[in-house]
């Protein structure tokens, strides 16, 4: 677990461009990540919800220029259900669920993981997914931003078991878990 020298478990490419913020806040109970280039403002606040095990990515995409912009964006995950990422990564098995927009994991070779299925989706529709890569498992969305406005949406990464699964959220929804984590730290 060294953050140096460890690759990153968890990047976002906006236009196949790595996410590498200028400055971070860290309040309670989340994590904001900026960054600003000619074209883009961009905002990422990393939050965990008190009562369900799933991570939230608000992201916030702001147009800076004069002409509607239309990106790409990939969520990418280096994924482990069981000891090592190494030894499971070929176990992995992958299903996509078109109904609640999300790709599945789960690992059918452990007995420890048997009824943990991982996922990971967006609030905008997945457009690509890549779940073939023994290691990087990633999905896309593509999304249009007018001139000089700004786009919100967010990626999830989560874990269900069998019996207690995590329901599909929208934006709204999603802000106001983040702000009962903060009234409630």
């Amino acid at each position: 677990n060294d953050m140096v020298s460890d690759p990153a478990s968890e990047i976002i490419l906006i236009n196949k461009q790595k996410f590498v913020p200028q400055s971070c806040i860290h309040g309670l109970g989340y994590s904001s990540f900026y960054l600003k280039t000619t074209d883009f403002q961009i905002s990422i606040c990393l939050f965990t919800p008190v009562n369900d095990m799933v991570k939230y990515y608000i992201v916030s995409v702001d147009n800076l220029t004069d002409k509607k912009q239309n990106i790409d964006i990939d969520f990418i995950i280096r994924i482990v259900l069981g000891n090592t990422e190494e030894k499971n990564a070929r176990h992995l098995i992958a299903e996509w669920n078109k109904e609640a927009n999300r790709v599945y994991f789960r690992n059918a070779y452990d007995k420890k993981f048997a009824n943990c299925h991982a996922f990971m989706s967006s609030t905008e529709q997945v457009a690509d997914m890549n779940i073939y890569d023994p290691f990087n498992k990633s999905i896309s969305i593509n999304i249009d931003i007018d001139a000089n406005t700004q786009k919100e949406f967010s990626f999830l990464l989560g874990c269900e078991r069998d019996n207690e699964l995590i329901p599909v959220r929208t934006m709204d929804e999603i802000k106001q878990e983040k702000q009962y984590v903060i009234d409630y730290w």
